[in-house]
């Protein structure tokens, strides 16, 4: 069985059932508003358009991007050896049930009721002991602005001072930081918005308008 408009809508509104404090953002997509983080579950598509992977992830309104990104992805996994989990089209009605409450259990933020900036940053610290996070510029530049966006100024100054040590530690080399024009240019623009939080406050603002996401549940978010 293959995915086509209609199953996909199908499957999209059976998830969303399950998840209230979701809105449906796309087909097969769900997310709701959260202070400065857009957090909720993608039902991502393989080749064969036959299976979709369910994943957690988060997006950033801070920085201005010309779509939703999925940060801190975490996939669904299973229970049995902890591996990727994925559904067959023609199987969603038996499984999707107990997939999203598996979900529920693994994604790094609650996907209702309020969110911590406590949270946020734990589940950043989290996701950045994997791997492929070995140069973390750009989750850096989250955690500073979730602490800007919550007037937590003096954490941030803190924050902004261990990153840059160990972004100083990095290959000048790599393009991660020659897209920012090097350390210090990407130091300099992350002391302004602590100097100026209005700038994450205005940012976070145009991109919800920019990225249509107002329509979408809004939840709590803790300083």
């Amino acid at each position: 069985m293959k995915l086509n408009a209609q199953l996909e809508e199908k499957i999209t509104e059976d998830w969303a059932r399950l998840f209230p404090g979701l809105g449906i953002y796309q087909s097969l997509w769900l997310l709701r508003l959260t202070g400065p983080l857009l957090s909720g579950i993608c039902l991502e598509t393989d080749s064969g358009n036959d299976t979709y992977q369910p994943l957690f992830h988060v997006h950033s309104l801070a920085r201005p991007f010309p779509t939703v990104s999925l940060t801190l992805v975490e996939y669904l996994k299973t229970t049995r050896n902890q591996a990727q989990d994925s559904i067959g089209v023609a199987f969603h009605n038996n499984r999707y049930s107990e997939a999203a409450e598996r979900m529920t259990g693994q994604a790094l933020l609650p996907l209702a009721g309020p969110i911590s900036a406590d949270q946020a940053l734990e589940a950043y610290h989290r996701y950045m002991t994997k791997p492929l996070s070995r140069y973390p510029l750009l989750l850096y530049e989250d955690m500073l602005a979730i602490l800007v966006w919550c007037g937590q100024l003096r954490k941030a100054s803190a924050s902004l001072e261990q990153f840059t040590a160990d972004v100083k530690s990095w290959p000048s080399t790599i393009n991660v930081l020659k897209n920012v024009g090097g350390v210090e240019a990407w130091q300099d623009r992350c002391l302004r918005w602590i100097e100026n939080p209005a700038i994450i406050k205005d940012t976070v603002k145009q991109q919800i308008t920019r990225l249509d996401v107002e329509h979408l549940p809004k939840g709590e978010f803790l300083c």
